[in-house]
């Protein structure tokens, strides 16, 4: 409640472009507000506790097993995997590498989770890049955990397949995800150009870069991983969240190259101006269908 409503505050110096929206989430470049806006939260929890449980399983079943977290953000997700690990005879890793594209969220995990546990690591990872670019080599891990980040990439079925690739043969990727759009998350994460970069896109939901279960399914089914299972948490599916495990591909795969990614120097053409005017366009969709669907009424009749 206290970040929708700090978001909700800053509405229209975000909407006209006076605010940066990144430090109304992330002031002084700090995780805690939006750590602290799923921290017991018994749905988050529950998912958290779910995947977590799914990676111990998985990792306990190879000794000494390398378990990589892609996109640990503020580390919630981490924490209750780390749990369930301590808490599993024989589940300890000899590797836990917790990665992300931002150095502010390394710094704040070895800080706080490393300590007693020599075997946790950081690194700089970006799923949208083969693994040699992020330098790790293919077939590294023997279980990939993400939690709520796949959705932010732009081109998620090459993502899913690098994933393979990271992957040992035969290895478990644990996927924890919204699947279904939340007024919450599209107030809040919807100001943000990274929640848009895959929407539109045809396996996504309308009206933001959300997969329902049917279209996870389709994307590694697709990708090449196999025994697909959904944790659905006796009957939680109407929370929005799945806990979805599936093993990798049998086959190691070539690196792959995003085709929706553009040159640099495409990109460095852009206008500010026009990426914001887009950003503000398409929450503005997003948000006049959350009205007209509380009012009961045609999103083409609000102005």
């Amino acid at each position: 409640r206290a970040l929708l409503d700090a978001t909700l505050a800053r509405y229209p110096g975000m909407l006209a472009g006076r605010i940066d929206p990144l430090t109304v989430l992330f002031p002084g470049g700090r995780g805690d507000t939006v750590a602290d806006a799923y921290r017991g939260n018994p749905v988050s929890d529950g998912f958290n506790a779910a995947a977590a449980a799914a990676v111990a399983e998985a990792g306990g079943a190879v000794p000494g097993a390398v378990i990589v977290e892609v996109g640990g953000g503020t580390g919630g997700g981490t924490r209750a995997v780390l749990d369930a690990l301590a808490a599993a005879p024989g589940a300890l890793p000899s590797r836990y590498l917790f990665t992300d594209v931002s150095r502010r969220f390394l710094e704040r995990a070895a800080a706080e989770l490393g300590p007693g546990r020599p075997w946790f690591e950081t690194a700089l990872y970006d799923a949208e890049r083969p693994a040699e670019e992020n330098g790790l080599r293919p077939g590294v891990a023997d279980v990939v955990v993400a939690t709520n980040m796949l959705h932010a990439a732009a081109d998620l079925p090459a993502a899913l397949r690098e994933l393979g690739r990271l992957l040992k043969p035969g290895g478990r990727l644990v996927v924890n995800e919204l699947i279904a759009n939340q007024d919450f998350g599209t107030l809040v994460f919807g100001l943000t150009d990274g929640w848009w970069r895959g929407a539109g896109a045809p396996e996504r939901l309308p009206h933001g870069p959300l997969v329902g279960v049917d279209g996870w399914r389709a994307l590694l089914a697709a990708a090449g991983y196999s025994d697909i299972r959904v944790i659905d948490l006796a009957g939680r599916r109407a929370d929005g969240q799945a806990v979805i495990v599936a093993t990798a591909p049998a086959e190691a795969r070539t690196a792959w190259r995003p085709a929706s990614r553009l040159p640099a120097e495409a990109v460095s053409e852009t206008p500010a101006g026009a990426a914001d005017a887009g950003l503000r366009g398409r929450l503005v969709a997003a948000l006049r269908s959350i009205v007209a669907g509380q009012l009961g009424l045609d999103p083409a009749d609000l102005r």
